[in-house]
């Protein structure tokens, strides 16, 4: 797919992955106009972003988190040439590379410090062993681990793609931005994420959720990706890796 002769903006796009069989991965995409930034109305858009394969499609087939993830990169392209835009970057709320064999990954060493709750990204043999465990009757092992399959997968393709990758924790923003003691789905957490959102990007996104695919709050994790995407360098601090860099904002830092 070739972008249009008039592609003029810079997009950045916001991923709370979401791997629910049939369920459409949460997407938002930024963009920066001569009027300010705005998300763009992917409702309206021709093609609709891929649907989750779910928990038993990962384990069971490790294609399965390859075409969803192809699907997805497909589908950023689309938007592209549908909207005229280029896709600079994907901030994706999940993990984009397993463990190492023999330790937990930097990033979570430093969510650790900083006493933020996640779930720990196994190691390539861990996720051996649950697919292993998988098998048994009734078994529901590494149920808040498999979704990581996708992220890994979403990274790979994506960079591949040519398109810088980068991960990011929404709990751990909104502690950085000082409402992370707030519950995202009640209605005090809700209202104080997407303040939070309009103070980052200049712009209200109430708009946006009425605009994009899935769940409220994770359309509302979708845009917080995004804005951590839009920082400047000054901004934010990486507490990952080069390679596998993860972003949080380094304003209002609890320590």
């Amino acid at each position: 797919m070739t972008l249009n002769a008039n592609t003029s903006a810079n997009a950045i796009v916001g991923i709370d992955l979401a791997v629910r069989k049939g369920k459409r991965l949460p997407v938002v995409v930024l963009v920066r106009e001569n009027s300010g930034m705005r998300f763009l109305p992917l409702r309206n858009a021709q093609v609709k972003p891929p649907t989750g394969p779910g928990n038993a499609a990962l384990i069971q087939d490790a294609q399965a988190a390859v075409s969803f993830a192809c699907e997805t990169v497909r589908y950023l392209r689309w938007i592209e040439h549908e909207y005229g835009v280029k896709v600079q970057k994907v901030v994706i709320d999940s993990p984009l590379s397993p463990a190492d064999e023999d330790g937990i990954r930097i990033a979570e060493k430093y969510l650790d410090k900083l006493e933020i709750s996640y779930f720990r990204t196994p190691s390539l043999t861990t996720f051996e062993v649950i697919r292993k465990k998988r098998r048994e009757p009734g078994s529901q092992s590494g149920a808040n681990q498999i979704w990581m399959l996708a992220g890994f997968q979403l990274f790979t393709q994506i960079s591949a793609a040519g398109i810088e990758c980068v991960e990011t924790y929404p709990f751990a923003v909104c502690a950085m931005w000082g409402i992370g003691h707030l519950n995202k789905k009640s209605p005090l957490g809700k209202t104080e994420r997407m303040n939070a959102i309009a103070r980052c990007i200049g712009v209200s996104p109430a708009e946006t959720l009425q605009s994009c695919f899935g769940a409220g709050h994770d359309k509302v994790d979708a845009m917080i990706c995004a804005c951590v995407g839009n920082l400047e360098s000054i901004q934010r601090r990486n507490i990952g890796t080069s390679k596998h860099p993860f972003w949080l904002p380094s304003a209002n830092e609890q320590k």
